[in-house]
């Protein structure tokens, strides 16, 4: 997918889609999908990048199920772990 779909005002324009889809105002979709990633992920290098992908899955019509979800944080607990584990490990080093 060109990357020129979800920039700008088309990105704000999905994302207002998104969340109204979800009863939510724009800016609360954005707050949940924020907490949502810091608690899975622990940490976002890059939100607009992450925003992006929102918008392009929302394009493609990707709706994860519920085991898919389930997968999807157990991956990611799995490296926030890996990554808790090598912080440690430096610290006691």
């Amino acid at each position: 997918m060109p990357r020129y779909i979800c920039t700008g005002l088309s990105k704000t324009a999905l994302l207002d889609e998104i969340a109204e889809s979800q009863g939510l105002t724009t800016p609360k979709f954005i707050s949940i999908i924020y907490d949502e990633a810091i608690e899975i992920i622990g940490q976002i290098p890059n939100f607009a990048s992450m925003l992006r992908t929102t918008c392009a899955l929302y394009l493609r019509g990707h709706r994860p199920a519920v085991g898919e979800q389930a997968a999807l944080k157990q991956v990611a607990v799995m490296h926030v772990a890996q990554k808790c584990a090598a912080v440690l490990r430096k610290r006691h080093a």
